[in-house]
């Protein structure tokens, strides 16, 4: 695969960009600063656990090159979290992931305190299997003329 120059700056200023999202996310619910938390009062707040979501993909992001065993395990815990709350919504179920780390005190526009929205589990599902398809080795590209008809 053909890799640009700066393909790698941009994947750790993506990194970093996703990061600093969650963790100013995260501070906000811990220090109550809903101006943080939703940027207008009106608006659905950013769930914890969405804001911990986005911590976990910039620091997989970060993991990329050097560790990619540290990679995949964080790949791991993102399709956790995004599998379980899809899981909560298509079974019925209330696991105790909504409020695990914190108890929500904005529940504006919010169907169920805590969790995610149900697009943004499948975002995070989808996003931990591609980390964790960047983390396999590379194989071969196939040429389909040799599959079909044994020569190139």
């Amino acid at each position: 695969m053909k890799r640009f120059p700066f393909s790698q700056a941009l994947i750790y200023l993506g990194a970093a960009s996703v990061c600093t999202l969650g963790i100013a996310v995260i501070l906000g619910w811990y220090l109550r600063l809903p101006e943080i938390i939703q940027l207008h009062p009106s608006f659905v707040p950013m769930q914890f656990n969405t804001a911990l979501g986005f911590v976990l993909v910039g620091l997989a992001m970060f993991a990329l090159g050097p560790m990619k065993r540290v990679a995949i395990a964080l790949a791991i815990l993102i399709g956790l979290l995004g599998g379980l709350t899809l899981a909560e919504y298509i079974f019925g179920l209330n696991l105790p992931l909504d409020e695990l780390f914190m108890r929500h005190y904005i529940v504006v526009a919010t169907s169920h305190p805590g969790r995610m929205a149900p697009n943004t589990a499948l975002c995070f599902f989808l996003t931990s299997i591609g980390l964790f398809l960047i983390t396999q080795p590379q194989q071969k590209e196939i040429c389909w003329g040799e599959v079909f008809w044994g020569r190139r």
